[in-house]
């Protein structure tokens, strides 16, 4: 019996060491926590970059003499250049040329990399594949993509555009009207009026900041809509350009400093932009592919343009540190019941936000998932999906909902007290209906319960667009997104303290109000009062094609406005006319002129002034 017992307990403890043997050798062999493009990934960029992170601090003063080979299944060795990131976390492999179309690549690790605890990172290799030539689908700007879901019935009123009914501000300046004023948080109001010809409105597209009478504090004129005009918590001021097609960057002087797009080739999405404290940044991109859409579902279209979603983090010195792709980990069928998979054009993930979570990951709004995905910053993995009405893979419970969760939703922020609000569009509502709501998570039971909502007595209905943000004194300002009002401020009881319209039909995508920050009163570029003639500088400068030369005229009179080049030829004459005294902007095209400077001149009774602008193509 003794010898029996003995032989069970030897018998036991070789079971422990089995099982557990490995676990210990990977807990000391440190594997890598991210790699990006992932293993077997599809549709990659040509011009991507290969992303490593082991997980920890690297050790640079061993690194072996080739520590990653890139290999082309077409050509053989890739030659590019390896780059450390300063905080030590992230090697990063950029070719030198873009990699072919359709080309498989072969990465390996080597041997004799180690952390900066001095333990081996191990040699591994993975390889992705690059998008085929049939497969590169010519991109899809978010604009088209936004305008399908502005409702046709949408269109500027007949009195929408008269000259606004503040003094100073041009004719074509849109009308505001603030029709409730309670004591609300501090600070001012920051929008951007969406210029949609195809729906009626053709007014043209401001930056603005506004006062609560609705005066401008500062505001400018551009050749094309811009979208999320904020301030960063970097002090500075941000905004989608829809005429170059990234954000720019401007101090609180509004001068540009900086323009901010998607590494890796992919073109930068209007939807968010977030820098922090540290100059990390975060943004996203609509990465359009022809899928052959039979494969997936009977009847589908052959040829579809899909749309994909990119979300990207860059470091201070713009390299891309993480990188995330619905390719890698949404299906395509996930998209809800309204999202038509048999058409030409497949938008099945529309994402709209980004927040960086109180953990350090990420949470990104997918509209047409009618989800909320928590992603992790460290592995690229999906952590839950908060899925809405019509989601396919949602994996909370939803509590004290009435409407048992949202629908076709935008901007999802964590809160300072853990719980998440969101602009709910209320699109798959019966009958469709926009708020603003505020759930409690339990990330380990898969809760969501309704703790705040705000349901205007007009039942308003966004069908896009839309924003939410928590004021510092608890207030919640709800951008209305398509509809009127634009905005609303209210108390955490509901009370409604603010609201701020444009006419019916024009829009702003977001709406925010910012304090604590030391902006000029009026555009460093903008004539400051009408006691004399002033010539502003164009903007943006450099610009390509557009840009927007502002003047004023103390009195009436004849005007003339050229624009000319190096050899001093007249290339375009913008203004020819006699005009009234007051502020004028002019939007200058120059398309069929090729890069350089130019100059432009006001002429108007004895004033006379020219400036130099550069057109970069």
């Amino acid at each position: 019996m003794k010898k029996d017992a003995t032989l069970l307990l030897l018998l036991l403890l070789l079971a422990l060491l089995f099982f557990c043997f490995p676990m210990l050798v990977s807990a000391q062999t440190p594997r890598l926590q991210y790699q990006s493009p992932r293993q077997n990934a599809r549709f990659v960029s040509p011009k991507t970059s290969i992303t490593i992170r082991p997980g920890s601090l690297m050790e640079t003063s061993i690194l072996p003499q080739n520590p990653i080979t890139v290999q082309s299944a077409a050509s053989g060795d890739v030659r590019g250049r390896l780059t450390l990131t300063r905080n030590r976390k992230t090697l990063i492999f950029k070719p030198d040329s873009a990699f072919k179309a359709g080309d498989t690549i072969h990465v390996s690790l080597a041997a004799g990399l180690k952390n900066a605890l001095g333990q081996d990172i191990p040699a591994q290799t993975f390889s992705f594949r690059i998008t085929p030539t049939r497969n590169a689908a010519p991109p899809m700007t978010s604009e088209e993509l936004m305008l399908s879901d502005v409702p046709k019935s949408a269109s500027v009123s007949n009195d929408a555009m008269p000259r606004a009914a503040i003094a100073d501000v041009p004719p074509d300046f849109p009308e505001i009207t603030v029709d409730s004023r309670k004591p609300t948080a501090p600070g001012n109001i920051f929008l951007s009026n969406l210029s949609f010809p195809a729906r009626g409105n053709t007014s043209p597209p401001y930056l603005m900041i506004l006062n609560n009478f609705g005066e401008p504090i500062f505001y400018r004129q551009m050749p094309a809509n811009c979208y999320d005009f904020k301030l960063q918590p970097t002090n500075t001021l941000t905004y989608f350009d829809g005429s170059q097609g990234y954000f720019i960057e401007m101090d609180t002087a509004y001068n540009v400093i900086n323009d901010i797009r998607c590494g890796n080739g992919y073109p930068t999405d209007l939807h968010e932009l977030i820098i922090t404290k540290d100059r990390r940044t975060f943004l996203m991109s609509y990465d359009a592919k022809f899928v052959d859409m039979s494969q997936i579902i009977q009847g589908g279209n052959p040829n579809a343009r899909v749309i994909g979603l990119v979300v990207q983090e860059l470091d201070e010195d713009k390299n891309v540190v993480f990188e995330w792709r619905s390719w890698d980990h949404i299906d395509i069928t996930d998209a809800t019941r309204d999202i038509n998979l048999f058409a030409d054009v497949v938008d099945y993930v529309h994402g709209n936000s980004i927040e960086l979570d109180n953990d350090g990951n990420l949470l990104v709004s997918c509209r047409h998932l009618d989800e909320v995905l928590k992603i992790s910053r460290e592995t690229g993995e999906v952590i839950w999906r908060l899925g809405g009405r019509a989601s396919k893979k949602n994996q909370f419970r939803f509590l004290n909902d009435t409407l048992a969760g949202f629908s076709h939703q935008h901007s999802a922020r964590r809160l300072a007290n853990g719980n998440v609000l969101i602009f709910d569009n209320g699109n798959l509502h019966t009958p469709s209906i926009s708020r603003a709501v505020e759930y409690r998570l339990d990330e380990t039971t898969k809760t969501a319960t309704l703790v705040w909502q705000y349901l205007d007595s007009a039942r308003f209905f966004a069908a896009a667009m839309g924003s939410v943000q928590r004021l510092p004194n608890s207030n919640t300002l709800i951008g209305w997104g398509s509809t009127t009002p634009t905005l609303t401020e209210v108390s955490p009881s509901g009370e409604k303290l603010f609201e701020l319209s444009f006419p019916t039909g024009v829009f702003s995508y977001r709406a925010f109000r910012f304090g604590d920050v030391n902006l000029l009163s009026t555009p460093s570029d903008a004539p400051k009062n009408l006691q004399g003639y002033a010539l502003g500088q164009n903007y943006p400068n450099p610009f390509n094609p557009t840009t927007v030369i502002n003047y004023q005229l103390p009195v009436s009179g004849n005007v003339s406005l050229k624009i000319y080049d190096m050899l001093g030829r007249n290339v375009a004459t913008l203004i020819n006319q006699r005009q009234e005294a007051g502020r004028y902007a002019v939007q200058f095209n120059g398309v069929g002129l090729a890069s350089g400077v130019y100059f432009y001149r006001l002429d108007a009774g004895a004033f006379s002034e020219t400036k130099k602008m550069m057109l970069v193509k």
